[in-house]
């Protein structure tokens, strides 16, 4: 079973439609950069404040690719995964697992790609400018800010459920047939994140200094964090079971396309 699986995540990957042809794909690309523009918007506003640009900044703007990536294989005119004699519960189960394989392998290129950066700068600074390697505070005392920096465990689980339910609930809305209400869905999904988000930083605000900390330390020092953390991963594990389930109904109900070889 596990081989079989392997094997068709490559065909969904082979399935991608990258030369852009797609159903409504001028309105597909614009809608594309514009959900990734508020994406990137959204990391900048809440969650990279004072604080150093990482490879987290890559991880909402990667999820939503890795759901783009669902739409365009689910609207193009490259359409092997559909030609393989297998259930449609095997495909929907398939397309939601491709998602979250995909957002992995991009996060883990993107980091792997970083480190391998910075370490070539670490090593192009110490061959030509050794006297600004090592230095260390006076007195031989560690920052108090380092202290905080390290402290963001609680914020790191709250962006890990974000991209979850940006996983699930964008690739249920992709197996919606009638565009206008897909992107429709698309727009009140975002509207609905960025207002929470948005009322999440305001009650962070009230306790933490923004200009010292931000979101990541300002959310992980909160007293509710833990209790705000259970009650959106109870949340999440319900809507991804919900997504799941719609997204195979929507599937079965041939909402993309007529299937020709799914039983």
């Amino acid at each position: 079973m596990f081989k079989k699986v392997i094997a068709y995540q490559r065909i969904l990957l082979n399935s991608i439609s990258m030369d852009g042809n797609y159903e409504g794909k001028p309105t597909n690309i614009i809608s594309f950069f514009f959900v990734m523009f508020l994406s990137v918007f959204l990391e900048f506003n809440f969650f990279l404040e004072n604080y150093s640009i990482t490879v987290n900044l890559f991880i909402i703007p990667l999820a939503v690719i890795s759901v783009w990536f669902i739409n365009t294989m689910a609207r193009g005119e490259k359409r092997i995964f559909e030609t393989v004699p297998v259930s449609r519960k095997f495909i929907a189960f398939n397309i939601f697992l491709f998602s979250g394989i995909s957002f992995v392998v991009m996060y883990l290129t993107i980091t792997i790609l970083g480190i391998a950066f910075i370490l070539s700068l670490m090593g192009f600074l110490y061959l030509f400018f050794p006297q600004h390697i090592g230095s260390t505070p006076p007195n031989g005392t560690v920052p108090e800010e380092a202290y905080q920096l390290a402290n963001t465990t609680q914020s790191y689980v709250l962006m890990i459920l974000i991209v979850v339910l940006i996983l699930f609930i964008g690739t249920t809305i992709v197996f919606i047939k009638n565009r206008k209400i897909r992107i429709a869905c698309f727009a009140g999904f975002s509207a609905l994140g960025y207002t929470f988000m948005l009322l999440l930083k305001s009650k962070v605000s009230k306790i933490a200094n923004f200009d010292k900390l931000g979101f990541y330390q300002g959310f992980s020092i909160m007293k509710q964090a833990n209790a705000i953390l259970i009650v959106i991963g109870i949340i999440t594990a319900l809507i991804c079971f919900l997504s799941v389930l719609t997204g195979y109904k929507l599937y079965t109900k041939k909402n993309i396309k007529d299937l020709t070889y799914c039983k």
